[in-house]
């Protein structure tokens, strides 16, 4: 039971460090364009690497698991993730930035795919809580950088260690993981590590490729709205604060949908029909948003929609 928690709180720790690196760019990219004189172009790269790496890179995390085990993996990406974002403390160029998200974004990409295969492994009868406590780790790690950025560089008066400064936590993270986890992970005798399945990619799945390009739309749609969701708010002529509180209550929203959507896909089990619903929520907060209405009531409605469908 005790190991148990303390894989439970490792892999807690480990999952806030998915998004912090991300959302924390969103608020301040302004400030940041304005710094390096970065055009709206290079400035999206910011947080299109890391999704581009999140497809590239995962498949390779998915083989390496498979020789190296996923522990080990997880751990080793955990110290990729904090070396990416402490680059940010000395970021004087755009290039040095870039190369921040793209190790950023390697890091992100080894421990996202393989988050629910270790769940599967220690956890087989509270998958879907477990799944649950996964979403809600994301979710605050995105909340909390998301909301803590602008108070950040106010008081330190330096965006660099506003968005840089996270890497405490990744770090943090890769110590619990390697103390709690890995000594587990050793203890895997050699007869067993070769009995274990060789992972094989479904390559010739059609399903697979469906899902591929409709999780991707999705992520796309989602990193976009993070990315960008405060500067259109500005320009809508809101405040920066504004601004910031709706990009954490598009975040923050997602929390309770973790919640509520494992329990009516028990009574309601067609995925299907939830993530067609999901999906008009998002379009219609988007149409909202284009027509200049009330930014809140967009930022609920996507919020709801993209809380569902990543789950």
């Amino acid at each position: 039971m005790r190991k148990n928690v303390l894989l439970i709180i490792a892999l807690f720790v480990a999952t806030l460090n998915l998004r912090p690196a991300i959302n924390s760019i969103s608020p301040l990219l302004d400030t940041i364009r304005e710094d390096l004189g970065m055009s709206a172009a290079l400035a999206s790269l910011l947080t299109s690497i890391p999704v581009l790496c999140m497809g590239v890179f995962s498949p390779f995390a998915v083989k390496a698991s498979g020789r190296w085990g996923i522990e080990r993996i997880i751990g080793y990406s955990l110290i990729v993730v904090g070396i990416g974002i402490a680059t940010r403390l000395f970021t004087q160029s755009t290039f040095v930035l870039l190369l921040s998200s793209l190790i950023v974004g390697i890091g992100i990409a080894s421990i996202g795919p393989l988050t629910s295969g270790f769940i599967k492994k220690y956890f087989p009868d509270h998958v879907p809580s477990m799944i649950a406590l996964y979403s809600i780790a994301i979710t605050v790690g995105a909340a909390v950088s998301s909301m803590a950025s602008i108070p950040l560089e106010s008081y330190f008066n330096s965006w660099q260690i506003a968005v840089g400064g996270w890497a405490v936590i990744a770090f943090v993270a890769a110590i619990m993981w390697w103390i709690m986890v890995k000594p587990r992970s050793e203890s895997v005798h050699v007869s067993e590590r070769e009995e274990r399945p060789q992972i094989k990619l479904p390559w010739g799945n059609r399903s697979a490729w469906t899902l591929t390009l409709s999780f991707g739309l999705m992520a796309m749609l989602f990193y976009s709205f993070t990315a960008w969701l405060p500067l259109m708010i500005q320009e809508m002529g809101y405040s920066k604060s504004y601004a910031t509180l709706c990009l954490t209550i598009f975040v923050v929203i997602q929390i309770p949908i973790s919640f509520v959507l494992p329990v009516l896909l028990k009574n309601f089990p067609s995925r299907r029909v939830w993530m067609v619903g999901e999906s008009l929520f998002m379009i219609v907060g988007l149409i909202l948003l284009m027509m200049n209405f009330i930014p809140m009531v967009s930022v609920v409605l996507f919020g709801v929609g993209a809380g569902a469908c990543s789950l």
